[in-house]
């Protein structure tokens, strides 16, 4: 508590005025404005790197295809083909939060003050992408300094005044605010060893209805991370909630 009280904390320096610790004063503005602290502040941390491999970086493809390509047919007849390439994952997600909490009665009113403090990252590991019959050079990602980083402090405010002063009418006012956690798959989707995915006209060349390579036809669409790269605004701002309530309990 007397980290929160040095928040209230002066001390005086003119010449003639006497001088106290600031936390002889903190005590002394609170028994004079009424209120008194109760035996609940909080306090805690915490330092985590998490870590998301889909493919275990790079050795087992993080999306698994039963094939290599999926053929499509319109009327029974050949008409489209797609090739896939499973695509590699490494995201490092750094983590730091500091948050406390504390509460005064001050007469009828009691108040709850606290705050969240949290920093979040996102980071790309090395990996390479596997190969696959129709992609035959693996496609590598290097790694990266922090694509993401996010600084928030969320307050929580809260007030409870006795109407009566019996403690059977209680109003309540409260205001909270959230901020979204970024987790470790924003960073994924600027990764070049990303899913691979051609569509393709099928020109069945001997009517057999069976895919070869030769029989690929015009390129209709393409998902490649390598050939068409995201690129992550680093001014990305978290997306936050502020809560209000408002109540009568009785």
């Amino acid at each position: 508590e007397a980290a929160l009280f040095n928040l209230l904390s002066v001390t005086a320096k003119k010449p003639g005025l006497v001088r106290v610790s600031p936390l002889e004063f903190a005590h002394a503005f609170l028994r004079y404005t009424g209120a008194s602290p109760r035996d609940d502040f909080k306090f805690g941390f915490e330092v985590v790197n998490y870590g998301g491999d889909g493919n275990n970086r790079g050795t087992v493809a993080r999306t698994t295809y039963p094939a290599d390509h999926r053929l499509i047919f319109f009327n029974g007849q050949p008409l489209e083909v797609f090739l896939f390439a499973p695509g590699a994952a490494s995201v490092t997600y750094p983590a730091r939060s500091v948050f406390a909490q504390d509460s005064w009665n001050m007469g009828r009113v009691a108040l709850n003050l606290g705050a969240r403090w949290d920093w979040q990252a996102n980071r790309l590991n090395a990996v390479t992408a596997p190969k696959s019959r129709f992609f035959t050079e693996a496609v590598k990602q290097h790694p990266t300094g922090n694509l993401i980083t996010w600084s928030t402090i969320a307050p929580r405010i809260g007030i409870v005044y006795d109407v009566a002063g019996n403690a059977k009418t209680l109003a309540k006012v409260s205001f909270s605010r959230y901020y979204w956690q970024l987790y470790a798959d924003k960073a994924d989707a600027a990764s070049v060893a990303g899913d691979r995915s051609f569509r393709y006209q099928w020109n069945d060349l001997n009517a057999d209805k069976k895919f070869t390579i030769d029989e690929l036809g015009n390129l209709l669409a393409v998902v490649d991370p390598a050939l068409r790269p995201v690129t992550i605004d680093p001014d990305l701002a978290p997306t936050l909630t502020d809560e209000i309530t408002a109540g009568i309990a009785h």
